[in-house]
């Protein structure tokens, strides 16, 4: 029997439409990062505005990144799993079939890394490692409290 696409981990979860929205675009490599541009006829120099090692590539900076690899670390480490990220980011929603808060947490992940690579290119500031974990850390208790008031 065909697995069917576990959108309900997208459009279900408790956090803002506006995040499920990205996060439904990103995973199907929608959104407009610099390879996308580039394939629609803009010229553009790409690299990851967070590592700026690698090209921006939607699999790269969510999942490949050095920072998206800090946060999955945190992440999985505060409840004691070790995971092996997958290669591609409609993957992440495939093997992540968790309860509530877990439901949140890729979700939060990956828009905080889309704020932070946007703060970065569009506004030239940065934080540091520990001030973007602080901040998933943050938005991720928000959401989970707002959802259970």
């Amino acid at each position: 029997e065909a697995v069917g696409f576990p959108w309900r981990l997208i459009w279900c979860s408790k956090v803002p439409r506006k995040v499920a929205f990205f996060a439904w675009i990103a995973m199907w490599g929608a959104i407009l990062m610099l390879d996308n541009l580039q394939k629609r006829g803009f010229v553009l120099a790409n690299r990851c505005a967070m590592c700026r090692e690698e090209l921006e590539l939607v699999n790269h900076l969510f999942l490949h990144c050095k920072w998206a690899g800090d946060l999955w670390h945190l992440l999985l480490s505060m409840f004691g799993m070790d995971w092996v990220l997958p290669k591609f980011m409609k993957d992440v929603f495939f093997c992540w079939d968790l309860k509530y808060l877990w439901r949140m947490a890729p979700l939060c992940l990956v828009w905080c890394l889309w704020c932070e690579r946007n703060r970065r290119m569009f506004e030239e500031k940065e934080l540091s490692p520990a001030r973007l974990k602080y901040s998933f850390l943050n938005i991720l208790h928000f959401w989970a409290k707002d959802s259970f008031s």
